[in-house]
């Protein structure tokens, strides 16, 4: 498996000091794909336009739930536009991983979770 992914997202799939429920939050989503059973839930407090704090719960494959802990990683403490900023080739560039159409849906589904925030 090392070798199909980069170093940093095997990381974050091993451990994820992003794992968890905020419980203060302003903001919450819950994303499930029926195809595959990948679930992700984020929880993030916002204050004056910045993400102050961001946690996510899932389960599912290894990539959707090393790609949720990246993607919260790189959201934390970045102003909540840059949720809207990030489009679908931006964060698989970032995960640093070419991906058929199939996987990537599961490296997306954080990103698609994510920006359920802003419409709730």
């Amino acid at each position: 498996m090392h070798e199909l992914y980069p170093a940093e997202l095997l990381a974050h799939a091993r451990s994820s000091t992003y794992r968890k429920v905020v419980a203060d939050a302003t903001s919450q989503s819950l994303l499930h794909h029926p195809s595959c059973g990948d679930q992700i839930s984020y929880t993030v407090r916002i204050k004056d336009g910045l993400i102050e704090e961001i946690g996510f719960q899932g389960a599912g494959c290894m990539l959707s739930q090393a790609a949720a802990s990246f993607l919260a990683d790189y959201l934390h403490h970045r102003p909540q536009a840059a949720i809207t900023a990030l489009g679908d080739e931006d964060f698989l560039q970032l995960l640093n991983i070419k991906l058929g159409p199939t996987r990537a849906t599961c490296a997306l589904l954080p990103l698609k979770a994510v920006r359920r925030l802003l419409a709730e």
